[in-house]
């Protein structure tokens, strides 16, 4: 890629926003949807570069959660993901799925 990767308009069906007019929590999930593409992006040219999420799904709720770590197991096919977060949820997740897919480290 050349240049830098910036969003600056998210376009929906009735309308689009500036980037900076978006809520914290909806810019910070685009910026880690952003992430993932480029690590996945990368993978498929032959680069392996590790994901490192510092718990940018805050905002989601217990279910959401579980349904995004589902899709991010999926890209750790490719990639290795590491996911820092203090979640209950991601933990209960994690064990569920077993120590082959996700391993839990608490400090």
């Amino acid at each position: 890629m050349d240049g830098p990767l910036l969003a600056v308009r998210l376009k929906r069906p009735d309308r689009a926003d500036n980037y900076h007019r978006l809520s914290g929590g909806t810019r910070e999930q685009i910026a880690t949807l952003v992430r993932i593409a480029y690590a996945d992006l990368m993978a498929t040219r032959g680069t392996h570069l590790p994901l490192v999420l510092d718990d940018p799904f805050a905002v989601l709720d217990d279910d959401e959660l579980t349904s995004v770590l589902d899709r991010l197991v999926r890209l750790a096919g490719a990639v290795q993901v590491v996911l820092v977060t203090d979640r209950e949820a991601a933990v209960a997740w994690a064990a569920q799925i077993g120590s082959e897919q996700a391993l839990v480290h608490s400090a």
